[in-house]
């Protein structure tokens, strides 16, 4: 599923909101596959397509929330997006 996603033409989605969303369901695909750098790099794709979905979507929020809190040490763009995020809900 995540490779079938991977190959869709994003430029061809009128909508950034629509785009956003494909990368951040994309990104749960990788993080269901444990593939931290693909996941952390879909969402920040995804931010840059438009920072709303990414910020106001519990969809969003849910594979952030996991990958900050399941390793050790997480990429540093990841923390610095869940922080993003974080302070963008309160």
């Amino acid at each position: 599923m995540a490779r079938t996603a991977e190959n869709i033409d994003l430029n061809a989605t009128p909508c950034v909101n629509r785009r956003a969303q494909h990368l951040i369901d994309l990104a749960y695909a990788h993080v269901c596959h444990n593939d931290v750098n693909a996941a952390v790099a879909a969402l920040l794709a995804s931010e840059r397509h438009s920072s709303e979905p990414v910020t106001f979507n519990t969809a969003a929020r849910s594979p952030i929330v996991e990958l900050a809190e399941g390793y050790r040490r997480p990429p540093q763009g990841l923390l610095e997006l869940a922080a993003r995020v974080l302070k963008a809900r309160v």
